[in-house]
């Protein structure tokens, strides 16, 4: 259909918009040329010819190729000659030609979601093929004519966000290749990131800390690695690191979402966070494309003064860092939690944090190197922060040379989640605050957003005026023209879509006919709707008309943001699971088709006539045309041939037609033909004309502007509007007439102004309500060409309020949480293979509409918590006094009866307009509870266990007949009145019991009872096993260290065993060992044990059977004769030359460290110094000739030659102070018989049992700190865990601790809600001094009467502090606890102190979220958990637990206890002495 069009253009622009017409459209050369004036020609030839020599800063690829994301560097998204035809697609001849499913693969089984952009490429001698990449890390070569597979491959298994990333659903579950790959066609190799788990393991342990990204290098049609690939990126450290501490990259903790960049010679990938969580701070990291060295890591948030803090991601919506030379790379930063700067900076000295921020990185050609050259930031990024504002939801675009400037400024735009479009001069971005009153660089134009977020970035049309095209979510496609106003470039709106898209639509990208007018098209591809659409690029009538769209198929949607890829007359999109590519084109070359016919320009009431001729394909041996249709009746027949004309191959007709428009604007048309091949031989001719006016024509343009509704006081709304002469003559401005308040007109044109034809005038139109209420007013304008109005409208509401109504088990709901920065939705319990469903209300009670601007919802799989559907999602609106509901589930995973309770948690991140505050986390809570076993309450599932060389119970079968009713009380009351312990099991049907304990674990117990399919009778050679907790199999004791300790735990009860209580006796002892140090440094030591004399402890077992390992360079503890250097402090001695890199020390987010100041220390004042700077600091660390490094604690430490630290320490030449990257590293080891603890005896608060302890230690030096506040490593014990369930708190006990509590050495524990397993009692002793290496310590007894749950945590805890369990930290929006200490990597050695600093009255402690310290003087409130809940590994020490997300590890002190080990310390070291 033809339609009428604004023709903007002309005036002072006419010049060079010529030269750039004729630079992006070579083709039209001899025709521009020959429309000039002679003496022009040769002038203008050289200057278009200039333009047209601008070379690309990539590779050049094959034409119809697509081998990185959005076609080329500058991520313009054009493509000049893709060979699609918009008049093909309105008639039909233009739709899906085949789709291509993608076979599972990997160790999930499964194709994977498909995040990144589908690539295109013609392999030298090969046909052309798809390149297609997965987040189950595979990746598939697709012949592209046909769809065949040639090759495909599992990489590495994919890393599990579902697991270790639980509360960030924005990838949901799995995450392997997510940013777009790259291919260098002067190699044939594909390019792209793994996200992985480091060798030998499957999951991050909590916190990612095994995650691992890999730069991978293939062949890209047999997908086999190149020479030096895979690159693995973990721990690089970042070349801007300050010298105060290392910024090191830690894989599991990041995303690589953008689009890798080839440039020169090497891959650069960006990356940013999983959501806001854990450091997302963003990276750039380099590699050259052959070696495989890493070239550049550059970090961009780095703060000295806070290098906790971070931020700063690159995301950008999936897009890729851009460039537009062969130096240079842009980006946009996202938010962060770290001030960048706070006053004037200048775009040429950009500061260390670039949160919110556009960046230009200087990319040696030749090294590969990266450094910041420029930047902007907005003013206001503090409150773009505040409103988790993302600028980089967004990316910048470079613009073809098109738009530049008549004093040649380059042209740059970006737009993020605030919806304003910046305009940059390429050359300088701006700075920061570098304009007036602290306000944006006076280069930068900013054009006013729709109120709506941008997740994209802008594609360009070079062409007819210059055109870019904004996805706004929630709202259309806007296309914005070019234009120079005071010689700065800027942009003004020209039309929209009508179609509007919701989150997840594609950055649009734009494709023509070798710049022909009138051909070029926008295509997107909608997350929403799995579609992909096309829209003429040139607005008609104000608005951007579609003319295609078409869904995938059944297969499913694509996932959020993905772009098709464009080639060669082909459009192509791929799907993730189950998986599929999908492609669009002309299905058949053309029977008959006539070339483009443009009439050129038109005054109305002057026909202009043109010939259309139509040819035959050779392809076609012979066809009949039968008649036509003409779509526009705007064009007319002047002459034709007599119908039906036969033709042959080769053979053409034409026919005349005329042009005689009666409305100004563009019109495009097309003659179809009818013939005898029907659909397989349609024919068309394509029709193109400009009408415009004789005489001046005054058009206005939007005839309507619509303010739509606005909150009042949130400021002016600004809306442009424009002025045309669409005549071809000039015209004048002979009268205004103004709108009234509060409609304002900034820049009204004065009387007299004179528009050339074609020319436009743009005004800004503003909307600045002081009152609630609608308005409309008129702007009229009276001309020469005519007089005209705007009509204005807009209403102005008070702002959105939302309440947050959370629904009940009962069906109510509760709104007595909406005003809380924490709200809990509590399942409650659920049982086995059962589904309950609530719901989470969002009101907005308030007057206009809201906006959801942050929204992460979980996604959980298999048991727990799971959003219905996709709930609400960023960018969703709410009108006012509207609701939407979101539902979850809670699944309760089927199970073995007889399994403890499950804790299921889960949060939703959420951030509206309409809160009183910022972001609100709604968290969900709810218990897996299986049954318990019908007449066995007390027994539990042990576990599955094979039997592998025979009966693990010869003789212990008891059927007895009932195999086909066989079920597990059966067999357990078979068993059970026999006296034994164990019952197990198998094939089904088969009951087995005996005494002895099953030792060789099996995962092949899937049989259904034949008695009961809902429980499980072992398999094939495996025993399901039931037994009483107290029976279970206890944690095996073993350590490495010099030190050995025999321990003999008897347990004992003057009556027969009840329920909870429980007889047994547990025996094991080693021989005192002889130790004696070698003349190197120690190796560290590594353990698997329960206890520790070190400060490193161990920590609460998952299960009865988990053993706790750490691996730690602890110093033993007999005599060293290593050598320590002249100078050293008393105490400390010299442990070896050690790696750092990773960080051991400070830097490492395992330990909370500390860098000294300055980088002239030496042995002497670097350990003082530590000590002086924090107590709990036992190591010091020198590297680099007197950089100073302390810390609590080492995880991961690695040993290497002593040769390695060779470097002087720059203040004492005698001493050694590491090197590069490596510690001289010392350990703080009291002298003996300072505050030594060597046993324990306490009174009993309770007499369920009695155990008795004795430890024999073989020690050479004491282990006790002597610096003051470092607490003293205390002995503990637990002991059989009751049945009952915990008592309530009394007056006669401490608040919050249950009154059935026993304190043991310090340990205090409260009964279980479920049966758990008997530990044996545990001592950890201070080594004493002797003379000798192979000395031995005096042995102590103690007598101790305790009842404890486990699994308990055995920490080295201060004197009398004890483990209460693990609780529930936020209950109805109320803390536990009310004071937190500084720092987010604390242990509770370290905790503890800090806590009492702060008041000495504090008696309760709790760690969460890996490492805060909570602590008070009573508890708010108790909600006891499983142990199981308490699952995040602390961050200083991963061998231990520190609570988890809104749950603590509780401790208490109790002062009894405390009085009572001190006395026995006191009598053990007399006892000591006196035997000495």
């Amino acid at each position: 259909m033809g339609g009428r069009n604004n023709h903007f253009g002309g005036g002072g622009e006419g010049f060079f918009r010529l030269l750039r017409t004729m630079a992006s459209t070579p083709s039209t050369l001899p025709t521009a040329l020959g429309l000039l004036p002679g003496r022009l020609l040769l002038l203008l030839a050289v200057f278009a010819l200039l333009l047209l020599g601008q070379t690309s800063t990539f590779v050049s690829a094959a034409a119809g190729d697509y081998v990185t994301s959005r076609g080329d560097n500058t991520r313009a998204g054009y493509f000049p000659s893709a060979n699609i035809d918009p008049d093909l697609i309105a008639a039909g001849a233009f739709g899906k030609l085949y789709s291509a499913t993608l076979p599972p693969l990997g160790p999930n089984g499964l194709v994977g979601d498909i995040f990144a952009t589908p690539l295109i490429y013609t392999p030298p001698g090969s046909p052309q093929v798809f390149f297609i990449a997965t987040e189950q890390n595979n990746v598939y070569v697709v012949n592209a004519s046909n769809g065949a597979l040639i090759a495909s491959r599992n990489i590495h298994p994919p890393f599990n966000v579902g697991v270790d990333v639980p509360a960030c659903g924005d990838i949901q579950v799995w995450v392997g290749i997510t940013g777009t790959p790259v291919i260098d066609p002067a190699t044939s190799t594909a390019y792209f990131y793994t996200k992985t788990y480091a060798a030998g393991t499957t999951s991050g342990l909590g916190v990612p800390t095994n995650g691992r990204y890999k730069l991978h290098a293939v062949d890209v049609l047999t997908l086999n690695e190149r020479a030096n690939f895979p690159v693995d990126i973990e721990g690089l450290v970042a070349d801007n690191s300050p010298a105060s501490y290392s910024a090191y990259f830690e894989s599991g903790k990041h995303l690589q979402r953008p689009a890798l960049t080839l440039l020169n010679n090497y891959v650069y990938g960006a990356f940013g966070g999983h959501c806001d969580l854990y450091n997302f701070t963003g990276w750039v990291i380099g590699v050259h494309k052959t070696s495989g060295a890493v070239a550049t890591v550059w970090a961009s948030a780095i703060n000295p003064s806070s290098p906790d803090k971070n931020g700063a991601g690159i995301w950008m919506s999936g897009g890729g860092l851009a460039s537009d030379t062969n130096n240079r790379l842009f980006f946009v930063t996202g938010n962060g939690d770290s001030s960048p700067t706070t006053s004037t900076t200048l775009g040429s000295t950009p500061p260390m944090v670039l949160g919110q921020a556009v960046v230009n990185l200087h990319a040696d050609p030749d090294t590969g190197k990266v450094f910041p050259q420029d930047f902007f930031m907005p003013y206001n990024y503090a409150s773009m922060n505040g409103g988790d504002r993302d600028f980089g939801s967004g990316d910048i675009t470079p613009l073809p040379k098109y738009f530049t400037t008549p004093s040649g400024t380059s042209v740059s735009v970006a737009a993020g989640k605030t919806g304003d479009l910046y305009v940059f001069n390429t050359n300088y971005l701006g700075g920061f605050m570098t304009g007036a009153n602290g306000g944006d660089a006076p280069d930068v134009s900013i054009v006013p957003g729709q109120s709506k977020s941008v997740y994209s970035q802008a594609g360009a049309y070079p062409g007819e005026g210059g055109y870019i095209y904004m996805n706004y979510i929630g709202g259309p496609i806007t296309a914005y023209q070019f234009t120079v106003s005071n010689g700065k470039a800027t942009f003004v709106p020209a039309a929209s879509s009508a179609k509007t898209f919701g989150l997840g639509v594609s950055s649009p990208q734009i494709t023509s006919l070798n710049g022909a007018v009138g051909s070029a098209i926008v295509w997107v591809q909608d997350f929403v709707s799995g579609s992909i659409y096309a829209f003429k690029a040139v607005p008609e009538n104000g608005a951007l008309t579609q003319i295609f769209m078409d869904k995938y198929g059944n297969i499913g949607a694509s996932a959020k943001f993905v772009q098709p890829a464009i080639g060669n007359g082909i459009v192509v999109a791929a799907v993730g699971n189950p998986g599929a590519v999908y492609v669009w084109g002309s299905p058949t070359t053309l029977a008959i088709t006539a070339p483009f016919t443009d009439f050129g320009k038109v005054v109305i009431g002057f026909p202009v006539t043109a010939t259309v001729t139509f040819t035959v394909s050779s392809s076609v041996p012979t066809i009949t045309v039968s008649g036509f249709t003409l779509a526009d009746k705007n064009f007319t027949v002047v002459s034709q041939p007599t119908f039906p004309v036969a033709l042959s191959a080769g053979g053409s007709f034409s026919m005349v037609l005329e042009f005689n428009p009666t409305v100004s604007g563009t019109y495009t048309s097309q003659v179809q033909l009818i013939t005898s091949l029907g659909a397989k031989g349609p024919g068309y001719g394509s029709l193109h004309a400009l009408a415009v006016a004789n005489g001046p024509e005054l058009t206005l343009t939007p005839s309507m502007i619509s303010f739509g509704a606005i909150v009042l006081g949130s400021g002016t709304v600004t809306a442009n509007a424009f002025i045309s002469n669409t005549g071809n003559t000039s015209l004048s401005i002979t009268g205004i007439t103004l709108p009234d308040l509060p409609f304002i007109v900034l820049n009204p044109p004065a009387v007299g102004t004179v528009l050339q034809p074609g020319d436009t005038s743009t005004l800004s139109v503003l909307f600045n309500a002081s009152q609630t209420g609608s308005f409309s007013g008129q702007f009229k304008i009276q001309s020469t060409g005519g007089n005209s109005f705007y009509l204005l409208s807009g209403v102005a509401s008070n702002p959105p309020a939302l309440r947050i109504e959370v629904q009940r088990p009962d069906g109510t709901w509760d709104a007595s949480q909406t005003n809380l920065s924490s709200i809990t939705v509590n399942f409650g319990v659920v049982y086995p293979g059962q589904v309950t469903v609530l719901g989470v209300r969002l009101v907005n009670y308030g007057e206009s509409v809201l906006t959801v601007e942050k929204s992460k919802l979980p996604f959980g799989t298999g048991g727990g918590v799971s959003t219905v559907g996709a709930g609400v999602g960023e960018q969703a609106k709410i009108p006012a006094g509207s609701s939407v509901t979101t539902n979850f589930t809670f699944t309760s995973p089927t199970s073995q009866i007889g399994v403890d309770p499950t804790n299921y948690t889960a949060v939703w991140t959420l951030n509206t307009d309409g809160s009183l505050f910022g972001v609100q986390l709604i968290n969900f809570v709810g218990v897996a509870t299986p049954y318990l076993i019908p007449g066995f309450p007390q027994y539990r599932y042990m576990g599955c266990f094979a039997e592998i060389t025979g009966r693990v119970w010869p003789g212990g079968g008891f059927t007895n007949g009932q195999s086909s009713i066989m079920t597990i009380p059966t067999c357990l009351s078979t068993c059970v009145p026999k006296g034994l312990k164990y019952i197990g099991l198998e094939y089904a049907q088969e009951c087995w019991c005996g005494n002895t304990v099953p030792t060789v674990s099996s995962t092949a117990c899937t049989s259904p009872c034949k008695g009961n399919s809902s429980e499980t009778c072992g398999g094939a050679g495996a025993l399901s096993v039931f037994a009483l907790p107290q029976d279970f199999p206890k944690p095996t004791t073993t350590s490495s260290s010099s030190s050995v300790s025999t321990i003999t735990s008897t347990s004992s009860s003057s009556s027969s065993p009840s329920p909870g209580t429980s007889t047994s006796t547990s025996n094991s002892s080693s021989s005192p060992a002889t130790s004696s140090s070698p003349t190197s440094s120690p190796t560290p030591s590594t353990s698997s044990s329960s206890t520790s004399s070190a400060p490193i402890t161990s920590s609460p077992p998952m299960s009865p059977t988990t053993t706790s390992t750490s691996s730690s360079p602890t110093p033993s503890t007999s005599t060293s004769s290593s050598a320590a250097p002249s100078g050293t402090p008393t105490n400390w001695k010299y442990i070896g030359c050690y790696s750092d890199s990773p960080r051991l020390l400070s830097g490492n987010a395992n330990n909370a460290g500390a860098k000294l100041a300055s980088s002239t220390w030496n042995v002497y004042n670097c350990t003082l110094g530590c000590v002086a700077k924090n107590p709990t600091y036992l190591y010091a660390g020198l590297e680099y000739g007197g950089e100073c490094y302390c810390g609590a604690s080492i995880i991961g430490a690695v040993s290497v030659p002593e040769t390695d630290c060779k470097t002087e320490c720059k203040s004492d030449t005698t001493q050694i102070c590491g090197a590069s990257l490596r510690l001289s590293l010392y350990h703080y080891e009291p002298a003996a018989g300072t505050s030594s603890v060597s046993s324990s005896s306490s009174s009993s608060l309770s007499t369920s049992s009695t155990s008795t302890t004795t430890s024999t230690s073989a020690t050479s030096s004491s282990n006790s700190p002597s610096p003051s506040n470092v607490p003293a490593t205390t002995s503990f014990s637990t002991s059989t865990p009751s049945e009952a369930p915990a008592s309530s708190p009394t007056s006669s006990s401490p608040s919050g601790v249950p009154t059935t509590s026993t304190i043991s050495s310090g340990q205090v524990s409260s009964d279980p809600p479920s049966p758990t397993t008997t530990s044996p009692s545990i001592s950890s002793s201070s080594p004493s001094s002797s003379p000798s290496s192979d000395a031995t310590s005096p042995t102590s007894t103690s007598a101790t009467t305790s009842t404890s749950a486990t699994p308990s945590p055995i920490p080295t805890t201060p004197v009398g502090w004890g483990y209460l369990g693990c609780y529930q930290d936020v209950v109805n929006g109320t803390r536990v606890l009310k004071t937190q200490v500084a720092g987010s990597t604390h242990l509770v050695y370290d905790c503890i102190p800090a806590l009492l600093a702060v008041s000495k009255t504090y008696i309760y402690a709790g760690l969460e979220y890996g490492g805060e310290c909570w602590g008070g003087a009573s508890l708010a409130v108790e909600v006891k958990l499983a142990e199981t809940a308490c699952s995040t590994k602390c961050k200083s020490n991963t061998t231990m637990y520190c609570g988890a997300s809104k749950t603590l590890s509780l401790y208490y002190f109790n002062a009894t206890v405390a009085s009572s080990i001190l006395s026995a310390s006191s009598v053990s070291a007399a006892s000591a002495a006196s035997k000495a």
